[in-house]
């Protein structure tokens, strides 16, 4: 079961808004009335990790990732089968990893009261945000993964 459409929209539709507003305000402030807001960079830059890693996981679902379609259209449908498996492997894998820095990197950072340079924005909380877009990224991975396993399990069935 998907989330509903409003769910899966409304980070983006706060975020990017918010993004945008921050950047004028913080170019007028800096060069109209030549009193720069301290910060201002580094908390789009935080908003942008956060629409980055929420966005991941609702990409994949979508089907809107990158694909090697050139090269795996080519193959015959039993390397198809393998290649799609093999694929979907790495990708865990890789986020599986990612998951493990994020979580290590995530307690280290409140252990330590990480802040940004100039505004001094506790980081410990982005950085647990992508730990948590990761997650949702390895859950839609895994899906994916069990998904096509049981597909071609049933196919073999089929074929018998």
């Amino acid at each position: 079961p998907r989330p509903p459409e409003f769910l899966q929209r409304t980070p983006l539709t706060i975020m990017l808004p918010l993004m945008g507003l921050m950047t004028t305000v913080a170019v007028f402030m800096r060069y109209v009335v030549h009193r720069p807001i301290v910060g201002a960079d580094e908390m789009t830059g935080l908003l942008l990790l956060i629409v980055f890693f929420f966005s991941l996981a609702h990409c994949w679902i979508e089907g809107g990732h990158i694909r090697s379609e050139l090269l795996i259209s080519r193959l015959s449908p039993r390397l198809q089968r393998i290649a799609d498996v093999w694929s979907l492997a790495v990708v865990l894998a890789f986020t599986v990893v990612l998951i493990y820095a994020f979580s290590k990197q995530t307690i280290s950072y409140f252990n330590y009261h990480k802040v940004t340079v100039d505004a001094e924005i506790v980081l410990w909380p982005f950085v647990a945000i992508a730990t948590l877009g990761s997650l949702l990224l390895g859950a839609a991975v895994l899906a994916s993964l069990i998904n096509l396993l049981s597909q071609q399990k049933q196919e073999r069935r089929e074929e018998k």
